[in-house]
């Protein structure tokens, strides 16, 4: 009994073609997997430096900040003469400024670990039009262009 099933065999060219291409998808997402984790190390390096920056920040804004405005305050109030709630109101405008500052700055920091990935994200999006576009085309097709290994 035949196993082919009375097809004829593949010619030694497809074979030969498909597991060139088979090993250049596994060379491929190899290096993709590298590039993940290159990418994701740089990344968390600059999470845990931005989650302690904010973890000290708010402890150190929680414990003192209310007895620090109420001191500004109360200066304000003896050596300006004004009315407490004058005095109240301009260090409450002060300390909104200054947390929408810190804020502003920390949301900076995290948009920044964000980006880590885009390297990844461009890589993979090469190797798979290169993978798409070598799938559907008769012709034999070149590696995508070759970039500067990092490891």
């Amino acid at each position: 009994m035949s196993e082919t099933n009375g097809a004829a065999p593949y010619p030694p060219r497809v074979q030969k073609s498909f597991s060139t291409l088979a090993r250049d998808a596994l060379d491929l997402a190899e290096l993709q997997f590298k590039l993940f984790k290159l990418d994701s190390k740089a990344a968390s390096r600059i999470l845990w430096g931005t989650l302690i920056l904010a973890a000290i920040g708010l402890a150190l804004l929680v414990a003192a900040l209310p007895l620090a405005m109420l001191a500004v305050a109360e200066a304000l109030i003896e050596n300006n003469g004004w009315s407490r709630m004058e005095a109240l109101g301009m260090v409450s405008g002060g300390g909104i400024l200054a947390s929408a500052i810190a804020i502003s700055l920390g949301w900076w920091k995290f948009k920044e670990c964000l980006t880590a990935w885009n390297r990844s994200s461009e890589e993979l999006t090469r190797n798979v039009d290169w993978l798409k576009s070598t799938l559907s085309s008769e012709e034999e097709l070149p590696l995508p262009t070759s970039r500067k290994t990092f490891f």
